[in-house]
């Protein structure tokens, strides 16, 4: 699939050469594209080829670390000669060298002729494996693919103690942002309503039973759940991938009963109305007070 603009650019669409090498054109709302990343927004570029530079440092220095012991001349050095050194005393000195070097003879004596002298070059046993170099490959590839270092067997000053907040790490750092990219393409490209009006379908990768959190964390928040009456015991005992209790008592809800809806900001209040004129009660009724018999 490669992919092209057309009308001037303002169109993305994708070119499949088939079996009978004859192009098929393929628009972009009708293929799922997730990219990787990119430089130019429509192409992705795979994390092998950005990394490549990292990759072959890594294997270089993995191949000559094997080289070096495989060779077996822990004597490394200068050999040092006063004189001009013949042909038989350089072809004596090779033969020595090549014989020496085979691993079962590496600690056996060099012998040197004409007055030759011998330089060692010592490695430090950190120096000779080349352990920051290898550690800081690892941590190199790890950033590459987003990885916590502890997902690859290595510690790191993160200061996360347990497997669960590791796991949390690993969803929420490394296969979340995959996630989202997946949601949006799907959504885009499956769901969306051509006229643009809101649609009730879409798709979500569910990762909440990753982000559980660790058992105490778990427990609080379903605690707090279920004394504001947002969870039930049997939907608090699913979450744990417990059995129900059942009947009435698991299916209860609970509430806290000193909290209600306060209504006094949302009840629409009565309009003021005018008071009624009901007089002076120290007025008198026309013709005065009736006369009792």
């Amino acid at each position: 699939m490669t992919p092209r603009l057309a009308d001037n650019g303002r169109r993305l669409e994708w070119v499949y050469k088939n079996k009978s090498y004859q192009d098929v054109i393929y628009r972009d709302e009708d293929l799922v594209h997730i990219p990787s990343l990119t430089s130019d927004g429509i192409t992705g570029e795979g994390v092998i080829k950005n990394a490549s530079a990292s990759l072959w440092l890594s294997k270089a220095t993995e191949d000559f670390g094997q080289k070096f012991f495989r060779q077996g001349l822990n004597a490394g050095g200068v050999i040092a000669n006063p004189g001009k050194m013949s042909e038989t005393a350089f072809k004596h000195l090779k033969d020595s060298f090549d014989e020496r070097a085979k691993p079962e003879n590496a600690h056996k004596p060099l012998i040197l002729e004409e007055g030759m002298t011998w330089n060692k070059i010592t490695f430090s046993p950190e120096e000779a494996q080349f352990l920051g170099t290898r550690q800081f490959q690892d941590v190199e590839i790890a950033r590459w693919f987003n990885l916590p270092l502890r997902m690859l067997k290595m510690a790191d000053a993160s200061g996360l103690r347990n497997v669960e907040q590791i796991a949390i790490e690993m969803v929420q750092g490394t296969m979340l942002p995959r996630y989202v990219a997946w949601e949006q393409e799907l959504n885009n490209k499956l769901f969306a309503d051509p006229n643009g009006r809101e649609t009730n379908r879409f798709c979500e990768f569910n990762v909440a039973g990753l982000l559980r959190g660790d058992s105490k964390t778990r427990a609080d928040v379903s605690h707090i759940m279920r004394m504001d009456g947002v969870l039930n015991a049997d939907e608090w005992r699913a979450r744990e991938n417990m059995n129900p209790i059942g009947g009435e008592k698991g299916a209860e809800y609970w509430g806290q009963p000193n909290l209600a809806a306060n209504k006094s900001n949302t009840e629409e209040k009565p309009k003021d109305e005018a008071p009624k004129d009901e007089g002076d009660p120290d007025d008198e009724p026309e013709g005065g007070k009736d006369d009792k018999a």
